[in-house]
């Protein structure tokens, strides 16, 4: 799996969730256009890649990702996820939503699968 940190702060806090090392490039942090974060996407070398970050940036991602659209009102909310799926290279447009879930459900979720309850929000 490829990781891709948008804010340094958050490198510590999602390596150790997923158990993984990772490398953080200082130049990501404070995020990356939409066009170069679905080249990013395309570029490498991973069936699964996840990105962490902050919002408006990651709404405005899977806008892109979904509709072309960067501001066609997707909304993550905070400690949110969702899972797009490229049957091809990644670009704009092109993603299919698989899911998006609130933190209250990835909670519930955590509550009875097995996996670790989520860091507390602040």
């Amino acid at each position: 799996m490829q990781l891709l940190i948008l804010r340094h702060a958050h490198a510590e806090p999602a390596a150790a969730a997923l158990g993984t090392g990772i490398e953080v490039d200082a130049a990501l942090d404070g995020g990356l256009a939409t066009d170069a974060l679905l080249a990013w996407l395309a570029s490498i070398d991973a069936e699964t890649a996840m990105i962490v970050g902050h919002e408006p940036g990651l709404s405005r991602l899977i806008a892109a990702a979904l509709c072309h659209r960067p501001g066609a009102g997707v909304r993550l909310k905070k400690a949110g996820a969702c899972r797009i799926d490229f049957p091809g290279p990644a670009a704009a447009g092109a993603g299919e939503l698989q899911w998006l879930l609130t933190p209250s459900q990835l909670e519930r979720m955590g509550d009875g699968c097995g996996l670790p309850a989520p860091a507390s929000r602040v």
